[in-house]
């Protein structure tokens, strides 16, 4: 009688299953400019404000240009153009 022995599974072995696909050229790259991306709208998130609080001096102001800012995704207009 053959028993079977059980499957070996390494500890990490999914973990590199998704790292294989760093293995391409072109998704590294992908990856690069999508994290690139990220960390740039990100700063901006932070720096626009700031700048506007710093250029102004007025809270009321920054309060009223963040809700002008998000009129877009409040509503739902994608034809609203705000200039930053």
């Amino acid at each position: 009688m053959n028993t079977l022995e059980p499957h070996k599974v390494r500890p990490f072995a999914f973990g590199l299953k998704i790292l294989s696909s760093l293995q391409n050229p072109s998704y590294r790259i992908y990856l690069a400019g999508t994290i690139a991306h990220f960390a740039a709208m990100s700063m901006g998130m932070v720096s626009s404000p700031l700048l506007i609080y710093r250029l102004t001096g007025s809270a009321a102001l920054l309060g009223t240009m963040a809700l002008v800012s998000s009129a877009r995704l409040i509503f739902g207009m994608e034809e609203l153009i705000i200039c930053r």
